[in-house]
């Protein structure tokens, strides 16, 4: 199915996975929101897409804070006509053995993973519903499948999605809103040591662009077919 003309909302959407999910989803002929809280980045996003000859809004937001969520659905909406496609991209990261683990950062990696996932699903289902049909696709990680030392506060957060999901397509499957869980192992979001992306001539991470062609295919299967969750892996890290 062609998702050309259709209108997507991408949190997170300024750089690394987000970036690709944005360019990937323009390329495909989609009009795009994009929604971070830094808005240079965004812009720069914003300009690349406009020079492929796409059209992308930027919309600078804190998807934990409720009222900026609320402004950017307004936004989005006032802007598209409506929106087909959530991509709840927008992740912190942080982390620690659980004994030494700053309450802070616990609270700040929950605030976006998880709260800001809710927000923005709240504020565009209703949208979804109204247009007849939508993907919601939830960037989840294989941190929340199998979690490693040290990693408490961010594998949590994507365990966390993955039940929030499973919960939610219960709700809106009726209503043919897909959700869709996509679980990335590492990905190349531009470290800076080469060693992490490249050994011996050979990729040992993910690139941005794999997981946006995925979100792409399974944003184009028709309507009623639903990929509920997947994991994408490096061939041979």
């Amino acid at each position: 199915m062609t998702i050309e003309g259709q209108h997507a909302v991408i949190t997170g959407a300024g750089r690394g996975i987000g970036r690709s999910i944005s360019l990937a989803l323009a390329a495909a002929g989609v009009e795009v929101v994009l929604a971070s809280r830094t808005k240079s980045q965004l812009e720069a996003v914003a300009l690349e897409i406009k020079t492929l000859g796409g059209i992308a809004h930027v919309v600078p937001t804190d998807v934990s804070d409720e009222i900026e969520v609320e402004d950017l659905a307004k936004i989005a909406v006032d802007a598209c006509g409506t929106i087909e496609i959530l991509v709840n991209n927008a992740a912190q990261f942080g982390g620690g053995p659980v004994a030494d683990l700053d309450v802070a950062i616990w609270d700040k990696v929950m605030a976006t993973n998880m709260r800001g996932v809710f927000l923005a699903t709240k504020a565009f289902l209703p949208v979804m519903t109204k247009a007849g049909g939508g993907s919601v696709v939830m960037i989840s990680s294989t941190s929340g499948k199998r979690a490693d030392a040290g990693s408490s506060a961010y594998a949590a957060s994507k365990y966390g999605l993955i039940g929030f999901s499973d919960a939610l397509r219960q709700e809106v499957r009726r209503d043919d809103i897909r959700v869709v869980v996509v679980c990335p192992s590492a990905v190349d979001t531009g470290v800076k040591d080469p060693s992490l992306v490249q050994q011996s001539g050979r990729a040992v991470r993910l690139m941005g662009e794999d997981i946006a062609q995925a979100v792409v295919d399974v944003c184009q299967m028709p309507p009623r077919a639903m990929i509920r969750e997947f994991e994408v892996w490096c061939t041979n890290p």
